[in-house]
């Protein structure tokens, strides 16, 4: 176990190494001014700064209400969509925020949102009951996910398709760096210090993080709108430019729904594996800790896979790829939650993280590639990966009521409406003539 614990680590370190490095390279290239390549680096900073602590209290949370709360399946289930529902709702308005007025905005709101939302949490985990602490859970759902829309329209406002591939690529690598270091870390530090580092560890990470942003502010150090520029560094015709121009107005509107379908959909498994994980430890037999070590093997594939995909193209505009990835990710979406034995388990996520990497960089590159609405279509890449994160413990609560006892059929429900998720990608998909 701690073998492997380390081993993993050390995995997740190397990452960060060639992120940073690649961080680096690229903003040298691309960066017209010195305030330009500062917003930059700062904005990835918030970003690392938000994605750890989000994901050490939402995927801690189901944990903490089965320790403390003793809740059963169909009470974590609920907790997940009521997250999920709050999602949706606080990208929408993370999105109007960052097109209507500006990036910073909409990230310093979200981030002092989360900071006071987990203080309440803190205290009414102390002296409330249960009801009380799903609903402070739920406004910390809400204000956590208004920084995203301005993160991303801050990295990505004026950038041609070339730029806004290689921006999209190291904004998915950072938050899914900090999202797995996070996981890793959530149930070691919980048997370690106790549920309350649950609640302690990200107010500090916001708290600082909003002093940096102030810091950041006060200085002007945001993201200057520039041109779009259709060439690359070398000065040639960006090719990703000459794709986008075959297609009709039509066709690429059905691109940015084929991203939107298909990662709600994507996060509806997620969410899903995220609310059995307790059980799935069970079991296989894992003790608390090792079960973040066990059960997180697709962060580190979904991390690699963002990696490659920014220096490979060829997917970009090929629906029936996507549409074969999707197939693959139910599949190993069942193999994850049905999983017998540790073998099984590990391959199904090596698949599945694959999988929802390229369906989210498909996602987020065809919601801000030739956009004029970068914030609107960011909130609304963010709000259906919130339904996707709502409908997902949805179907396992009535999955439970209706066969209780019966996890399979959670199961069985889910694949089902992903298998509908899948006729629908590919009726869209059709609608596209021009073969690139």
């Amino acid at each position: 176990m701690n073998r492997v614990y380390f081993i993993q680590v050390a995995t997740l370190l190397s990452i960060h190494r060639i992120l940073l490095s690649q961080t680096a390279q690229r903003v040298s290239i691309h960066s017209k001014n010195t305030s330009r390549t500062k917003a930059k680096a700062w904005i990835f900073g918030t970003e690392f700064m938000h994605s750890f602590p989000t994901t050490f209290l939402v995927y801690g949370e189901p944990y903490l209400l089965k320790e403390r709360f003793h809740s059963s399946l169909s009470v974590i289930a609920l907790s997940q969509a009521l997250c999920g529902l709050c999602v949706a709702l606080g990208a929408f308005v993370g999105g109007h925020l960052s097109h209507r007025y500006r990036p910073i905005l909409a990230i310093q709101i979200g981030i002092l949102g989360s900071l006071l939302a987990v203080l309440l949490e803190i205290g009414l985990h102390k002296s409330g009951g249960l009801p009380a602490v799903l609903i402070s859970f739920g406004l910390f759902s809400f204000a956590q996910v208004v920084v995203w829309p301005g993160i991303e329209s801050g990295l990505m406002d004026g950038e041609n398709h070339s730029t806004v591939q290689h921006f999209v690529s190291l904004f998915n690598l950072t938050w899914s760096f900090g999202t797995a270091f996070a996981f890793l870390l959530a149930t070691p530090l919980m048997s370690r210090f106790g549920l309350n580092v649950i609640f302690t560890l990200p107010a500090l990470f916001y708290f600082i993080n909003l002093i940096l942003t102030e810091f950041g502010r006060r200085r002007n150090l945001r993201t200057e709108i520039v041109s779009n520029i259709s060439l690359d560094e070398d000065g040639e015709i960006d090719p990703d430019e000459i794709k986008s121009a075959i297609l009709t107005p039509n066709e690429r509107a059905a691109f940015r729904w084929m991203g939107w379908l298909s990662n709600p959909f994507a996060y509806v498994a997620i969410q899903v594996i995220v609310t059995f994980n307790p059980y799935l430890q069970e079991r296989l037999g894992l003790s608390f800790g090792a079960a973040s070590v066990w059960c997180s093997l697709w962060f580190y594939v979904r991390t690699v896979t963002f990696e490659l995909l920014r220096r490979w193209t060829w997917w970009h505009y090929k629906w029936k790829l996507l549409c074969c990835v999707f197939l693959a990710a139910i599949i190993s979406f069942g193999g994850i939650v049905m999983a017998p034995n540790l073998v099984v388990l590990l391959f199904s996520q090596l698949v599945f993280g694959m999988c929802v990497g390229l369906i989210y960089q498909s996602s987020l590159y065809y919601s801000m590639a030739g956009s004029e609405a970068q914030g609107e279509h960011g909130g609304f890449h963010e709000s259906f990966i919130g339904i996707g994160i709502m409908l997902g413990p949805l179907l396992v609560y009535f999955g439970s009521k209706l066969f209780p006892g019966n996890g399979g059929a959670s199961v069985a429900i889910v694949t089902l409406l992903m298998g509908i998720g899948l006729i629908g990608l590919i009726r869209l998909g059709s609608q596209i003539k021009h073969q690139i």
